[in-house]
């Protein structure tokens, strides 16, 4: 190896340990879980709009239902009455 690509460490170099890897880069862990509970959100608010637009569809059906069951009563009564 040459003096060009040889690596050359501080003259107190040492190695960190498994407790100081984790507080150098603290904060992994937490962010992983940040992205889990993220992707759990994004994922509600789908469902939610899903929901929203079945229950919107459910009720017009049930209002279409509504009208048609009166048309034919309307219609029922106007030829029993006149």
């Amino acid at each position: 190896m040459n003096s060009e690509s040889s690596i050359r460490f501080p003259a107190d170099f040492s190695y960190i340990t498994a407790e100081e890897e984790l507080t150098i880069q603290g904060g992994t862990e937490i962010e992983a879980i940040d992205s889990i509970v993220s992707n759990i959100t994004k994922i509600s608010r789908v469902l939610n709009y899903l929901a929203r637009i079945f229950a919107a569809s459910s009720s017009m059906l049930n209002n279409l239902i509504t009208v048609y069951n009166t048309a034919k009563q309307l219609d029922k009564y106007i030829q029993q009455n006149f």
